[in-house]
């Protein structure tokens, strides 16, 4: 019935009580983010409250770059 989505362990990407274009994921906006090694994690929550949870390791590399004017 829930699926909560963090990076880092504490840091609430977002609460989903419903699926959305991403299913039961969430957009993560990594230039809010260091480059280097983050954990992503889902907490999946069943309507008796019992809970399941996975994470994985990713690595972000956000561009150095500023995109130049038009």
């Amino acid at each position: 019935v829930r699926v909560d989505t963090f990076w880092d362990g504490s840091n609430v990407i977002r609460s989903a009580t419903a699926q959305n274009a991403y299913g039961w994921g969430a957009a993560w906006d990594t230039s809010q983010v260091s480059n280097g090694s983050h954990t992503l994690s889902a907490v999946a929550y069943d309507a008796a409250n019992n809970s399941a949870s996975t994470q994985i390791t990713v690595t972000v590399q956000n561009s150095s770059t500023t995109p130049a004017d038009p």
